[in-house]
């Protein structure tokens, strides 16, 4: 049985090409004033085994939460790392986090770039005209870029780095 998760993008009015469904987490980083921009939005799909340990940390650094799921944990973690280069903060995450899972990252300043990794589970990226999707387990995919099937299977531990504006 195949399970996805949907990202959504949209091209016009959007800090970060997203459209918010249910199941793309964003964080709004440390001390949010309401209204304010989102500045990361996370796919995720897995599980995450120390959430409460990273959850209690980024909460005595100011990060709410408004849900319990671990595609916020993400994105709020992620926010916190990130400083000006958004490959290293993935990468950085990705060390932090602990479970079999996978995810997908957009930042506001950073529009048509998505970052995609898995950690331990059989997981694949699929990228639509306007939206984005984690699909378990993995169908037959590449990991080129260019590839006419829009199924990327994504690399153990390493970032695939994807321009969704070509």
């Amino acid at each position: 049985m195949h399970t996805h998760t949907r990202m959504t993008f949209q091209r016009q009015n959007s800090p970060f090409g997203l459209l918010h469904p249910p199941q793309a987490q964003l964080s709004h980083g440390p001390h949010a004033k309401p209204g304010s921009r989102p500045r990361v939005a996370v796919l995720h799909q897995g599980r995450v085994d120390n959430h409460v340990a990273l959850r209690s940390h980024l909460q005595d650094r100011g990060y709410p939460f408004s849900t319990q799921s671990n595609g916020e944990l993400i994105a709020h973690l992620i926010d916190a790392i990130h400083t000006q280069d958004a490959l290293k903060a993935v990468r950085r995450a990705a060390t932090l986090l602990q479970g079999p899972g996978a995810f997908a990252v957009q930042f506001h300043d950073q529009p048509h770039r998505l970052l995609a990794l898995r950690m331990g589970a059989s997981v694949a990226l699929r990228m639509h005209p306007r939206r984005a999707e984690l699909i378990e387990p993995a169908p037959m995919a590449s990991t080129r870029t260019g590839n006419p099937t829009g199924f990327y299977l994504l690399p153990e531990g390493e970032v695939l780095d994807i321009n969704t504006a070509l």
